[in-house]
């Protein structure tokens, strides 16, 4: 008995997409962490995030000392526009139908296929767009890091919020021609260090991973089990002063490292826009079965002050 679109969409639904979403978070090296921090949400409405960035007055005083009673404005809000990919599945009338003449088996091998290039489409695109700054197409990708991670000359407001003229939303950045050592990474770290606020992951593209591993790999910066879910997912990682460093080749600019404390990042989707399987579509002057997957997210740094950008390295 052929399979009607109702039983193809079952089919989709309970074979294929969880499939697809698994494979998502474990598309990167960030993303992986993230899900292993829970810190990939689901929302609606606004992505909107209160930020505070200012203490209150105090201090110490003696006698009838007059306290400072002044207002302290002490949080803003900072805000992300959803951002949505699509990955479209086009099916010729004519192999569909052969396919379902031999069965439900056949449509569902045809499925298969077609379902696997899109679960490596859509990986793909948000690798790219993860790593990116959130103008391409007309400003229509994914916010990524290369905007998150700024110190405001390169992108002078990030979520609203100007860089200008609030130092607290600007990431640590060195742009000067470096050659990669050990010394100089920690030397990053340090930087947007803040008591135990550091970052915990440390991208970079397989070159450099390659000169670090050679600096350092003699002195025992073995992976621990704070690396283990990067290493569970495929990735290389080294243990470096607690941190974990791993590859990521969609890096941008192919020379940079990114230093991320992951507690201040998050992955949002949205409820109505997860993983979305669309509606069969038949056009009125072609013989096709087309659908899309559909995602609706975006990606948000809620300090980067804590993070690090490394640019120029050899």
């Amino acid at each position: 008995m052929a399979l009607t679109y109702n039983d193809m969409d079952a089919v989709v639904q309970k074979a294929f997409l969880p499939g697809i979403v698994n494979q998502v978070f474990t598309v990167t090296p960030l993303l992986t962490r993230l899900m292993a921090k829970n810190k990939v949400t689901l929302g609606g409405g606004d992505i909107a995030q209160r930020l505070e960035y200012e203490e209150l007055n105090g201090g110490s005083y003696d006698g009838l000392d007059k306290f400072n009673t002044d207002y302290v404005e002490t949080e803003t809000v900072a805000v992300w526009q959803w951002k949505h990919v699509y990955i479209n599945v086009t099916i010729p009338g004519t192999k569909l139908r052969k396919a379902q003449a031999a069965g439900s088996e056949k449509v569902g091998d045809l499925l298969a296929d077609k379902l696997a290039n899109a679960q490596k489409s859509l990986n793909k695109k948000l690798s790219e767009q993860l790593a990116g700054d959130g103008t391409g197409n007309a400003n229509k990708d994914l916010d990524g890091l290369y905007n998150a991670i700024d110190d405001g000359v390169i992108y002078d407001s990030y979520a609203g919020i100007s860089r200008a003229t609030n130092a607290w939303w600007k990431a640590y950045v060195d742009s000067t021609a470096h050659v990669l050592t050990a010394s100089f990474l920690q030397e990053a770290i340090g930087a947007c260090t803040d008591g135990k606020e550091k970052p915990d992951l440390i991208l970079m593209r397989q070159a450099l991973f390659n000169k670090l591993w050679d600096k350092i790999y003699a002195k025992q910066f073995y992976p621990t089990t704070a690396q283990q879910d990067i290493i569970n997912a495929g990735f290389q990682a080294i243990n470096f002063n607690g941190t974990t460093v791993t590859v990521d080749n969609t890096i941008t600019p192919a020379d940079s490292i990114y230093g991320l404390n992951t507690d201040y990042f998050k992955l949002t989707i949205l409820k109505t826009g997860a993983f979305i399987w669309t509606n069969p579509k038949e056009p009125t002057n072609q013989s096709a079965y087309i659908r899309q997957l559909l995602l609706d997210a975006n990606l948000i740094c809620t300090k980067p002050i804590r993070c690090f950008r490394l640019d120029s390295i050899s």
